[in-house]
């Protein structure tokens, strides 16, 4: 009786340890894709950055420095139209960031979660420890 509830709760500390092993491999899985995701959202940020003289050109001829007879000249489009795929692609990044991160934390209370019931279970098969 004894030896069958000792392998019962071995059985499951070995389950819960295969439970952390694989949360683990989630969780370093899921912090390189934060870091890809974090280095992106740097990356539009550093375009959008560069772009800000040609914003400044630009709300020149859009918000009064331009004479209604020149226009806006084709590569001021370009570069606004840029800007904007710019910002729009960081703002993705930005939530993708931020819903990753969620997740990292959600794995991160799972695996503390399989720890403490790891440590509860091999506290009951060796309570001299």
């Amino acid at each position: 009786m004894v030896t069958e509830h000792r392998e019962q709760l071995q059985a499951e500390i070995d389950e819960d340890k295969a439970r952390a092993e694989e949360l683990a491999a989630m969780l370093m899985r899921m912090d390189r894709e934060v870091r890809e995701v974090a280095l992106r959202s740097r990356v539009w940020h550093y375009r959008i950055s560069t772009r800000r003289e040609h914003q400044q050109v630009a709300d020149q001829y859009v918000y009064g420095g331009g004479s209604e007879n020149q226009g806006v000249p084709s590569d001021l489009v370009l570069a606004i139209e840029m800007d904007l795929h710019y910002r729009r692609k960081q703002q993705e990044e930005s939530e993708t960031l931020a819903k990753l991160e969620h997740r990292v934390e959600n794995l991160e209370a799972m695996l503390g979660q399989v720890f403490n019931r790891l440590m509860a279970l091999e506290d009951r098969t060796d309570p001299g420890r």
